[in-house]
């Protein structure tokens, strides 16, 4: 069993360093991509998924202009790490110790600046999740209405379900940290 574990960690990582190594965009949408996938309830649908990496940081608000295509986030980004099961379109690692791998931070030596950044603090981790969910929940059309098209808005059910959950899980003292400020749906 330990071999088993060390080939995985030797896998994973190269699988961080190659990301790490990356440009700046790929790098943020790995972690992006990485977050949600370790931390997510349930594995996510391709359209949940794309919303939630349609999320951009300084501007705080979903920006469905910014929505990866789907190629570019299997073969490009996450390879290895990341699987498209296509019978239900769900994301999902590729095996359950990944989360552990990412998630924890002792077992990780000498690492380049750009693939310490891929590494998920889990009370971060939860806070962005329900930010990014509380900025699903907020987008106008959602918020005053009681029948909301779930193919248009494609996290609501998710957020719905689970931003409570997230909230909860976050460190008061990481989000204080962090200063979170009101989520801004796109309009």
């Amino acid at each position: 069993m330990a071999s088993i574990s060390a080939e995985l960690d030797g896998i994973y990582s190269q699988a961080r360093e190659k990301i790490g190594s990356q440009s700046l965009y790929r790098r943020n949408l790995a972690r992006k991509l990485l977050l949600w996938v370790c931390c997510a309830t349930h594995p996510l649908s391709w359209k949940e998924l794309q919303s939630a990496l349609s999320w951009d940081d300084a501007k705080e608000m979903l920006d469905e202009d910014q929505r990866p295509f789907r190629d570019l986030v299997l073969y490009y980004i996450c390879y290895l790490l990341i699987e498209n099961c296509p019978e239900n379109d769900n994301f999902h690692m590729v095996h359950f110790s990944m989360r552990e791998f990412w998630c924890n931070f002792p077992r990780h030596t000498s690492l380049s600046a750009g693939s310490s950044r891929l590494l998920i603090n889990l009370p971060i981790a939860d806070q962005e999740i329900a930010q990014v969910s509380l900025a699903a929940l907020s987008i106008c059309p959602i918020r005053q209405n009681i029948k909301v098209g779930l193919h248009l808005y494609r996290l609501v059910r998710y957020a719905t379900e689970n931003w409570c959950k997230y909230l909860i899980s976050s460190s008061f003292d990481q989000v204080c940290a962090k200063d979170m400020k009101t989520p801004q749906p796109h309009l």
